[in-house]
């Protein structure tokens, strides 16, 4: 990994260990392996001008006293638990109508290529999260639901540097969401995604002798 992206692990770990859930602290948070793995996975997947502006994103909100993680948390629960969300909205920051946009334009182009993802690597994906954020259950926080809390917690200079981004991966018709996929299944130890999706499909055949 590059030297950014170690840095904004580092910095999102501290985050992360310092978020206090309704029911205490997660079990997930005592599982830096896992932690490094998937986020790693996809930061490798930006460029440097995005990891970049994401760092200085997290600097400032570390002057300023704020959890990015924590906010993170708490907007993905404008969807998926509106009421809890509305208790808390007072002590977030605002969004302005540009970020808001920004927002659904960027979810709008990562849930599109969830789905493809999905509807190539089923194996892969049927162990995560449901799409959208009308399949939002307590136990099962959508795709949808997870992206939007998150980049609600991104400035707008880095909104603007994901939409650029997504726009060139378009243009060259990659995947974003594929890209993060083989990044996470190579960190695992396979070599790309149809191994990983082949190993998958023979463990499910052996479940089921049918």
């Amino acid at each position: 990994m590059s030297d950014t992206i170690d840095r904004i692990i580092a910095a999102e770990w501290q985050m992360f260990d310092q978020v206090r859930g309704t029911a205490g602290r997660a079990p997930c948070q005592d599982d830096l392996r896992s932690f490094v793995r998937e986020r790693g996975s996809q930061f490798a997947a930006w460029d440097e001008s995005l990891r970049a502006s994401y760092e200085a994103d997290l600097a400032q909100a570390a002057r300023q006293g704020r959890n990015l993680l924590m906010e993170k948390y708490a907007f993905m629960a404008e969807r998926s638990a509106p009421e809890e969300f509305r208790r808390m909205e007072t002590l977030l920051p605002g969004r302005s109508p540009r970020k808001r946009q920004m927002v659904d334009a960027l979810a709008k182009t990562m849930c599109a290529w969830q789905r493809e993802v999905a509807r190539h690597w089923p194996h892969l994906t049927a162990r995560g999260r449901n799409l959208q954020s009308t399949q939002d259950r307590p136990d099962n926080v959508s795709f949808e639901s997870y992206l939007r809390g998150e980049l609600a917690t991104y400035s707008e200079a880095t909104l603007a540097e994901y939409l650029r981004y997504t726009a060139a991966l378009s243009a060259r018709g990659e995947n974003l969401c594929e890209n993060i996929l083989a990044r996470s299944v190579r960190s695992s130890g396979y070599r790309d995604l149809e191994e990983a999706e082949r190993e998958l499909i023979r463990r499910s055949n052996r479940k089921d002798p049918r």
